[in-house]
């Protein structure tokens, strides 16, 4: 045996309303079948017994005898069969379901039911008649009908409603079999789907499809009053007959005509060919027909035809829109708009639509005169795609009680946290026109409170509905308080059923008893004019601060006799669409409150403003949801609870919300409309304010005067009204510091809200609005403390109110302000040693040098760059000319003075290295250069010694053409009485060939310094040769400068920029 239970789930009383509509997904009924039997394929309601439902399992045993029924705290195993199919009854009110078919029965009503095989998929389609018969079908049946061969024709029993006759439905009839078996009928795999009606006759008549027959070009049969009808089934009438693999019969639906066209084709026979019309689908439709031949007649079902155009009969014919969508998977039928019509639902569950996302689609054909056409249809589009939308479809019986029929649409691919599946709920309406969805019912909300674990997959696989029965009259008595004495209720309301066979569920919801109930807002015109003045502040917070606040009266009405004394569960918001709430509730102190409330009764509910809160203008907008209480507690004693069917509010959730406001009193004219115009102005109050200049060093803040005015910009204009929630933002830099503001209004505060924006508050501590007619002066104070990044400051002011303003554009300001960083470089310049003597006792030719020490004596010369502050410097550069050789004739070479022998060096003090202080710079020169330093490497090779000369002279001609450093010899000077000469690369008097040296620093902090070193050879053979004779006294100076590329720095001097470092050579003996 198979275990099965039933679960209800119990809301508690702090739960907030329950999000549903009528159908109970709090209390369901769920049942399990037989593991791995695919319980819930097909599953129908009972016409008769109070909520039965039948449930097809096509992978079941069928057993060989009649078990007992086994409940799910028994420990009976399942007895052994074959692996063919059944199909269970299930009643409402146990946790029981038993099998129904036995191996025996089927055997003694099928002929050769021995060469049948296994697998035949029974209960794979099921209905039940309106005498509690039952019909299912096994698609899957296969037949040995000679050596090698089976057929595929399926198979459909009938079993009485004591479920002890079974009779056999001899479908596919062999007079159209042939030689190929997929040509003719023997693989029609018949019953694949079923539809009945009750004709109110003998018996029902029901509907057979037959999708495999004639090459799965499909086929219809019927059971008409115990008549066999079959559809007429032409080879060469391509007209009437779709084209192969069409798949015609894979959904049928019988509905009853109300059309005068007809006459008396009182049914109408709809089949599904979902790969008709080149993939999209069709749906075709059908009528009886009785056709007289020489002997007798009979009847039959033939295609219904209409005129076209072009006055020409064509099938009538409903076609799909998108290939491989399998328009036409399921059906059902129903009147959707109360129009006394019967409409036609089709699904097409593969429809796709990736922008937007769709993952099925539900065709809608509202009937006329038994007519459906494109012109009279609603597509309904929902859940994303790979949802199968439209998977399984079924009208319900008025859930709501307004007379129309309502539509459930499973999509069991629908992702609901770890279960996939869900069934959507629309109610009919008269408008031709199905809205959203009132209700969506998915795994996770039935499983929610049950110590199922089960992972929950194609939830709506199949769906079923049970029509309205009498539900038990409800006794009156002196004790009962739902309604008067001498007087019953009729409880009438249909049940869904939905099959889950991967989990091999199902689950049953019921719906409820409806009531209508109407929410007043008893004192709706207090709440349009709540004062906020000093003497309205009653209440206070949880600190005790007094605050404004004031009372909502809820009363919930209903003249519904079973809606006495019925407990309403509302959760009641302010302020709900507002970021920032300003309103609390005094129950606990948060914006959103549920309470409890007897029917027909109001009650206050207490709000007090938010401490802090600035704004009185905007509306307070008031979110009401409510529903009847499910807590046991409230509903004990009551009658319905005993029957097991609470009642519901008749509203869908949306319905359900109620919305409304309350406003603060403003004082805006008659009209209660606030209109006024602010008006900004700013300036610059120090530093030169006609350059919106400052000097940081100098300048050691930027001050800003603020005008805020409310005045009517044109004269005509009517006095302006109080600006509520008036403010000034600003927004400054955020390497500016603000510091304070200087207000002539002390009542009106700032309020930092971020590091770069502060924001000034004109109202009063009680939250006054900015009067009409009022100035107000602000004085804002930055400090310049840290400018690094820019020296372009840019200020932005802007005026805001929540009152409407007429003119925007004198509400925004900007400043641009520029800011310098005063700082003081300065160069200093030394030599070492202070003094060289250089002798006469004669010269070397360059052959004749071995080392360093032959050229002539090692001087340096240090130059000392200086930040004497305020502020750091973040990047100079240090240019040092140096004299390299002597320019005794602008285009020829002259000879070597000073030779580096080494490239300079860019260093800091040892003092500041010990604090940590660290230099960031070098020195570079130019490619032509660098070759003067490595002379040495060439003197033992006299080739490589001749071919540097000539290199040397290529040299300097690139230096003369290159970067112009060759200056003209400044006129003589009267040598003094030690006759001394300056050999220098000072610009203004360069006498001597220099080459550039570029230094590149940085950073330099204030207070800072660092040192660049060049260490050099005197070129003795030059000194001697041309200067010995002449001059006592030779001064070779180098040359360097400092130059600052920020835009920032302002230098307060540039006098102390230069340096020259000079080597004095003396002779003290002559040759």
């Amino acid at each position: 045996m198979f275990l099965m239970f039933l679960f209800v789930l119990f809301i508690s009383s702090y739960i907030p309303v329950v999000k549903t509509f009528n159908l109970d997904i709090i209390s369901p009924g769920l049942r399990i079948g037989p593991p791995k039997s695919l319980f819930g394929f097909s599953v129908v309601s009972s016409s008769n017994k109070q909520q039965w439902a039948y449930v097809g399992a096509p992978r079941a045993l069928l057993t060989r005898q009649r078990s007992s029924t086994v409940s799910s705290n028994s420990s009976e195993t399942i007895p052994n069969g074959r692996v063919f199919g059944n199909i269970f009854e299930c009643p409402n009110g146990t946790d029981e379901c038993r099998p129904i078919l036995i191996e025996k029965e089927l055997s003694e009503a099928m002929p050769s039911f021995h060469n049948v095989l296994d697998d035949a998929w029974l209960g794979s389609s099921l209905i039940a008649t309106s005498d509690d018969s039952l019909v299912t079908c096994g698609y899957r049946l296969m037949r040995n009908i000679s050596i090698d061969r089976y057929d595929t024709r399926g198979a459909c029993f009938k079993v009485s409603s004591d479920h002890h006759d079974v009779s056999y439905y001899d479908f596919c009839e062999q007079s159209f079999e042939t030689e190929l078996l997929h040509e003719g009928s023997a693989l029609c795999q018949s019953g694949l789907s079923l539809a009945y009606i009750p004709s109110g006759g003998r018996s029902d008549i029901i509907a057979f499809g037959e999708p495999g027959a004639f090459q799965w070009s499909g086929r219809i049969e019927a059971d008409y009053s115990d008549t066999l009808l079959r559809q007429l089934y032409t080879y060469k009438s391509a007209s009437s007959t779709p084209l192969p693999y069409s798949y015609l019969g894979y959904s049928v639906l019988i509905i009853k005509s109300k059309s005068q066209d007809i006459n008396d084709r009182s049914y109408i026979f709809i089949a599904s060919a979902p790969r008709a019309s080149n993939g999209r689908g069709e749906i075709r439709f059908y009528t009886k027909r009785f056709v007289s031949t020489n002997n007798f007649g009979y009847d039959t079902l033939q295609t219904i035809f209409q005129i076209n155009n072009s006055n020409h009969s064509i099938p009538y014919v409903l076609t799909g829109e998108q290939l491989g969508s399998y328009f036409g998977y399921s059906m059902t039928a129903g009147d959707l708009n109360g129009d006394g019509y019967t409409d036609l639902v089709i699904s097409a569950p593969f429809y796709y639509s990736k922008r937007p996302s769709y993952g099925g689609a539900v065709y809608i054909y509202y009937g006329l005169n038994g007519k459906f056409s494109n012109d009279r249809r609603q597509i309904l589009f929902e859940p994303p795609i790979h949802s199968r939308f439209g998977f399984s479809v079924a009208c319900i019986h008025d859930l709501n009680k307004d007379g129309i029929d309502d539509l459930a649409i499973s999509a069991p691919g629908e992702k609901d946290d770890v279960h996939t599946g869900s069934v959507y709920i629309y109610l009919g309406s008269r408008t031709n026109e199905l809205t959203k969805h009132a209700q969506k019912i998915v795994p996770s909300q039935l499983l929610m409170n049950s110590k199922q674990t089960t992972i929950i997959n194609d939830f709506g696989f199949s769906l079923a509905t049970q029509s309205p029965f009498k539900h038990s009259t409800i006794p009156t008595s002196s004790s009962s308080s739902i309604v008067s004495s001498n007087s019953t209720i009729i409880i009438d309301y249909p049940s869904l059923i939905i099959g889950i066979p991967k989990a091999d569920m199902i689950v049953h919801l019921r719906s409820h008893p409806l009531v209508n109930v109407n929410v007043r807002i008893e004192n709706k015109k207090e709440l349009q004019a709540i004062r906020y003045s000093a003497e309205n502040r009653r209440c206070k917070t949880i600190d005790g601060t007094p605050v404004v606040c004031f009372d909502v009266r809820l009363c919930f009405d209903s003249n519904d006799k079973l809606a006495q004394s019925l407990i309403i569960i509302y959760t009641l918001t302010a302020d709900a669409l507002s970021t920032i709430r300003r309103i609390l509730s005094t129950v606990n102190h948060l914006p959103t409150i549920t309470n409890k409330q007897v029917l027909n009764t109001c009650e206050n509910q207490t709000f007090i403003t938010k401490n802090g809160n600035d704004d009185y203008f905007t509306p307070i907008h008031f979110s009401l949801v409510y529903n009847v209480s499910q807590d046991r507690n409230d509903l004990r004693g009551k009658q319905f609870i005993l029957e097991g069917n609470i009642p519901m509010i008749n509203a869908t959730e949306e319905e359900r919300t109620k919305k409304f406001q309350a406003n603060f009193y403003k004082g805006c004219g008659n009209d209660d409309k606030c209109i006024t115009d602010l008006q900004l102005t700013a300036e610059f109050v120090n530093g030169q304010k006609t350059l919106n200049l400052s000097v940081l060093g100098i300048d050691s803040e930027i001050r800003i005067r603020l005008n805020l005015s409310n005045v009517p910009s044109e004269p005509n204009r009517r006095k302006a009204d109080p600006a509520f929630g008036t403010k000034i933002d600003i927004y400054f830099p955020t390497f500016v510091q603000f510091s304070q503001a200087i207000m002539d209004d002390t009542t009106y505060s700032f309020q930092s809200i971020h590091r770069n924006h502060v924001r000034c508050k004109m109202t009063d501590l009680f939250n006054k609005p900015f009067p009409p007619g009022k100035y107000a002066i602000t004085e804002l104070v930055f400090t310049l403390s840290n400018v690094s990044l820019s020296n372009i400051l840019h200020f932005e002011f802007n005026s805001t109110t929540l009152t409407d303003e007429t003119n925007l554009d004198n509400n925004n300001v900007t400043l641009i302000a520029k800011v310098l960083l005063k700082t003081d470089l300065s160069l200093t310049a030394e030599h070492r040693p202070e003094q060289v003597l250089v002798s006469g006792d004669g010269t070397l030719g360059l052959s004749s040098i071995k080392n360093l020490d032959q050229f002539g004596m090692e001087v340096t010369h240090i130059y000392t760059i200086i930040n004497n502050g305020p502020n750091s410097v973040r990047s100079h550069n240090v240019t040092i000319f140096w004299p390299y050789e002597t320019l005794d004739n602008e285009s020829e070479n002259g000879k070597i003075l000073l030779y580096l022998i080494e490239e300079p060096i860019v260093e800091i003090s040892s003092t500041l290295t010990s604090t940590g202080t660290k230099i960031d710079g070098h020195c570079e020169r130019l490619p032509i250069w660098r070759d003067h330093i490595h002379i040495l490497d060439l003197l033992n090779h006299t080739s490589s010694i001749n071919r540097h000369r000539r290199d040397e002279q290529n040299v300097d001609s690139a230096i003369d053409s290159k970067t112009s450093l060759i200056v003209t010899i400044t006129s003589p000077i009267s040598p003094p009485m030690d006759r001394s000469l300056n050999l220098t690369c000072d610009p203004t008097y360069r006498n001597v060939r220099c080459y550039p040296i570029y230094c590149h620093i940085k950073s330099l902090s204030a207070q800072n310094y660092y040192y660049i070193k060049l260490r050099a050879r005197l070129w003795n053979s030059t000194l001697i040769e041309n200067y010995f004779d002449t001059y006592d006294r030779v001064n070779i100076q180098s040359f360097a400068s400092i130059h600052i590329n920020d835009l920032l720095i302002f230098q307060t001097s540039t006098d102390n920029d230069n340096a020259t470092v000079a080597e004095f050579q003396k002779q003290y003996l002559r040759k």
